[in-house]
């Protein structure tokens, strides 16, 4: 008995201490949906140096508006982001769920994207029948 209690000891003294998040950070829920917008700002900022010019004209003016849209400041993200990177396995939850999210959002534009050429397809006149008739025709059968 004493030997599984060394061992159990141990285990949990050699395991990184958990520790607490301070109440004057964002919290987990916002911060994850900064980081999202975060991830697709810096996207919109490599559609831009590739030639896209509907794209934003600057990161940090996209992460301004982030901001604006969460109601946080650029101080409150950047201490929590602090803690977080001194924090591996909860940055690593954190980004799960934005790696998460955002394979969800680009499945979703992929599936409107196709919806919307299946729709544009169907609305396109159907000129087969037509156009066999008319090779028909003019071939004499």
């Amino acid at each position: 008995m004493l030997s599984w209690s060394l061992v159990l000891f141990i285990l949990t003294s050699c395991s990184e201490p958990k520790q607490e998040m301070p109440s004057d950070l964002l919290s987990p829920k916002v911060f994850t949906a900064v980081m999202i917008d975060v991830q697709i700002a810096e996207g919109m900022k490599t559609q831009k140096a590739s030639g896209n010019r509907f794209a934003s004209s600057g990161t940090g003016e996209s992460y301004s508006f982030v901001f604006e849209k969460h109601a946080v400041s650029k101080d409150d993200f950047l201490k929590t982001y602090t803690w977080y990177r001194e924090n591996p396995v909860a940055m690593e939850a954190i980004f799960e769920t934005v790696l998460d999210s955002l394979s969800k959002l680009e499945a979703e534009i992929k599936q409107s994207f196709t919806d919307d050429q299946k729709e544009k397809y169907k609305q396109l006149p159907d000129t087969t029948d037509k156009t066999q008739s008319n090779i028909r025709a003019k071939l004499g059968s």
